[in-house]
């Protein structure tokens, strides 16, 4: 009778541990920003240890600090495993600012992303987590944790004439930590139901911060047939945990109106010295109903990211790599922070700037101005170029 009973705890013994699953993840761990979402690849390989094949299930992760969940991942991950054999899921997980703040008010300086897979034959359960490390953006795990794309009216949409040499774009990508970008600028035209890559891009990024890529200025954006096209920045490496964004402009034929009715900037030239008596001139008409005038600071690449050595263009990016364009900002004019504005009637053709207005420019600082004619409801008509100057020593 006791050989019996003995028997059947061993079969029950070598059942159970049969039937575990192992689970382990890759990476084990990561460093995790406070202050902007972080994103890391996961994989989960869950090992069976049944005989037969089974469907395994996770219906959540769970963020925790001991006992206590700081968070939750609803996502499901499901995968079929054979009879005693390995399936490994890929997750990408974006860990919000929120759950790593709430680990930080309770003083930890770790927490646990976990996820438990159950079989669905037997029940069986396993569980891994990845080890969560507080740290600051410049240490963190490198990806990307938001992107935006705008055009220079600074908005989403825009509307460029057919064949406009002018028509750009940009790409602020915020980002943590230091490694590798591979991206690239793809556009979809009017005729087309897919995307065309107009240019790759590969550059080294350092101590998480935030960095603006431009469209290559040799060729523009297409414009050359009427429409609506699509545009992204679509990045490859690193992973961003979220779905990229994608922005459109419309392209329309000249119109004779619209070539008659356009400003154009006289006085002063590019790139000159001005004094404070200097003004500033346009001619021509508009179909707008008010005239504002616009000083900005020039915007530099040193301004966005400070150029070490690791901050340099691969050697691989092409001639026209956005990388290049951001370490050559000579290229084309870029509008920074605006310093002057004035609101003017449609008639308006030259502006001097009022005292107070002057004493906000400094010496051996480049400014750009702009002239934009606006409709009744603010929107803009349309806009001349830039032109850069600086100030005479004060």
């Amino acid at each position: 009778m006791k050989r019996v009973v003995l028997s059947v705890i061993l079969v029950l013994i070598a059942v159970n541990s049969f039937a575990q699953l192992k689970v382990n993840n890759t990476p084990t761990g990561a460093a995790v920003v406070i202050t902007q979402p972080s994103a890391v690849l996961v994989t989960w390989s869950i090992q069976s240890g049944e005989p037969n094949p089974t469907t395994v299930v996770s219906p959540e992760g769970l963020f925790v600090l001991g006992s206590e969940v700081l968070g939750q991942v609803t996502t499901s991950l499901t995968a079929s495993v054979g009879a005693g054999g390995i399936a490994n899921i890929n997750e990408t997980l974006l860990i919000p600012p929120d759950v790593s703040n709430r680990a930080l008010k309770r003083n930890a300086a770790t927490f646990f992303y976990r996820r438990t897979f159950q079989s669905t034959a037997s029940g069986a359960t396993g569980q891994s987590a990845l080890t969560c490390r507080l740290s600051s953006s410049a240490y963190g795990n490198f990806s990307i944790a938001a992107i935006t794309i705008f055009f220079e009216n600074e908005r989403g949409e825009a509307t460029f004439i057919q064949n406009d040499p002018r028509a750009r774009a940009s790409a602020e990508v915020r980002y943590n930590g230091t490694g590798l970008l591979k991206a690239k600028w793809e556009v979809q035209e009017p005729n087309s139901t897919q995307y065309r890559v107009l240019q790759q891009v590969q550059y080294h990024m350092t101590y998480g911060d935030r960095i603006v890529f431009y469209t290559p200025p040799v060729p523009p954006l297409p414009t050359v047939l009427t429409g609506r096209y699509f545009l992204r920045f679509s990045i490859q490496e690193p992973v961003s945990g979220f779905e990229l964004p994608t922005v459109s402009y419309f392209v329309r034929p000249p119109a004779e109106e619209a070539d008659q009715k356009k400003i154009k900037l006289f006085a002063p030239l590019q790139n000159v010295r001005i004094n404070e008596s200097t003004s500033f001139e346009w001619k021509g008409d508009t179909a707008g109903t008010l005239i504002r005038f616009s000083v900005y600071e020039r915007a530099r690449f040193n301004s966005i990211l400070s150029v070490t050595p690791s901050a340099e263009p691969q050697a691989d990016s092409s001639d026209l790599s956005g990388s290049k364009i951001l370490q050559n900002p000579d290229l084309f004019l870029v509008k920074g922070v605006e310093v002057i504005t004035a609101s003017l009637p449609v008639q308006a053709g030259r502006y001097t700037l009022k005292p107070d207005q002057w004493k906000r420019l400094k010496p051996a600082t480049w400014y750009v101005w702009q002239v934009q004619s606006l409709d009744e409801t603010g929107k803009v008509v349309s806009e001349t170029e830039l032109r850069a100057f600086q100030i005479q020593g004060k």
